[in-house]
């Protein structure tokens, strides 16, 4: 599967410095705008229910690094979004999930596009 975004791994974003090899990855996004960036290691809890979302939640917990991104500011080319990596995931019969992860980092985005075919899933 492809996923949606790509970021820069070793991107010195405000304060907190990226630790990974440069590297870049697709990831699919969370995006709700209004909020604040958590602090590294804070839990993060969301149920989703839209069915971009509940995309969001099957490909990163059926991938190998179990990570999104959490946008706060409109997904565009320069913006910042914080890393969450799952540590769970869960499944209604709906189809909704229930996930919880830790952030782990602050990025700054690279190529930014809408997948249509996973309802305009970032």
């Amino acid at each position: 599967d492809i996923l949606e975004n790509r970021v820069d791994m070793n991107a010195d974003v405000g304060s907190s410095h990226v630790a990974f090899a440069a590297e870049e990855r697709e990831l699919p996004v969370f995006f709700m705008p209004g909020g604040s960036n958590a602090s590294e290691g804070r839990t993060i809890r969301l149920n989703l229910f839209e069915p971009r979302y509940k995309v969001l939640a099957q490909e990163a917990w059926g991938s190998d690094s179990r990570m999104f991104l959490y946008a706060v500011a409109e997904v565009e080319v320069g913006a910042c979004a914080m890393l969450v990596k799952l540590d769970t995931c869960s499944f209604d019969g709906d189809g909704c999930a229930s996930i919880s992860g830790v952030r782990v980092a602050v990025v700054q985005l690279g190529t930014v596009r809408m997948d249509e075919s996973k309802g305009d899933l970032y």
